[in-house]
């Protein structure tokens, strides 16, 4: 907000690549592990956001490109993952939901005794996770009350796991392209109307 209201708007629009850059640069000089998806939403989306940002200020379709890339790209992102767990068969059987819950990076002791001990649980937790992730595949064309609900939904699913497991940027990254993903949907039907 502050970038829009300064009286050096321009002048910060047209620095607004480079600071991206370099903060993506710095970022990854001092990442120790390997990448997750959030830091590759977050890569994309500040790529696709300095690339376009001052190109669209002269041509509003080159706006409107960037929209539809970072919101088809987190769709894309989504559904891929919902398809990969579906077809792993320790995702289908709630395996894999017991044993990330149990690992000392992403597990939490007390949801991890939950779901060892309660084997439906942790079945009903990884099948709704493969539901929400591919209904992403969907997105683009869902009517805009059924859209609001899955974005509700994956937002709460990723404010649980950040609590759950600590995966506080999937929040972040994921709910910055909602408006894509919003702008997305819209022109979708829009056409198809």
């Amino acid at each position: 907000m502050v970038l829009l209201v300064s009286p050096a708007f321009l002048v910060v629009i047209g620095t607004w690549p480079v600071v991206a850059i370099t903060t993506l640069i710095a970022g990854r000089l001092v990442t120790y592990g390997g990448e997750d998806g959030s830091d590759q939403m977050l890569t994309i989306m500040s790529v696709a956001f300095a690339v376009v940002l001052p190109l669209g200020l002269s041509d509003e379709r080159i706006a409107k490109v960037g929209l539809y890339f970072v919101g088809a790209q987190a769709c894309l992102a989504y559904s891929a993952a919902g398809v990969a767990k579906l077809i792993s068969h320790d995702w289908r059987s709630g395996v894999a939901i017991r044993g990330i819950l149990s690992t000392r990076t992403y597990g939490l002791r007390r949801a991890a005794m939950i779901v060892q001990k309660h084997p439906v649980l942790a079945w009903c937790l990884a099948t709704s996770t493969i539901l929400l992730e591919s209904m992403f595949l969907f997105a683009p064309m869902l009517p805009s009350t059924a859209l609001v609900v899955l974005l509700v939904v994956a937002a709460a699913f990723h404010a649980s796991t950040a609590v759950a497991m600590g995966l506080n940027g999937f929040f972040w990254a994921f709910v910055a392209t909602y408006p894509a993903i919003i702008f997305l949907n819209e022109s979708v039907r829009g056409w198809l109307l």
